[in-house]
């Protein structure tokens, strides 16, 4: 994980060892079912939260999760970039 992705998924990292352990497996499952990453966009959300999204993205097709992974990947992109240039029309 780089050093941004860390600072994004900060509250993931206090969450509790039981959520912990469930977001591992589910990631597992997932990447093993999509046959990519779970790609979400993590800042500012709790590690139960990711689960919830998770687990409901767990349910959708391959074709509406690529979508949704393009999505969450713009997400990611945008928010970076405005970090970056710290400028809201990016």
């Amino acid at each position: 994980m780089s050093g941004r992705s860390a600072d994004e998924q900060a509250r993931v990292s206090a969450a509790d060892d039981q959520v912990l352990s469930e977001l591992i497996a589910l990631n597992e499952l997932y990447e093993a079912t999509f046959g990519h990453v779970y790609l979400v966009f993590a800042h500012g959300r709790s590690a139960e939260e990711l689960v919830a999204v998770l687990k409901r993205r767990m349910s959708n097709d391959t074709d509406v999760e690529w979508r949704n992974t393009r999505l969450e990947l713009a997400k990611i992109t945008e928010f970076r970039l405005r970090n970056l240039f710290g400028d809201e029309r990016v």
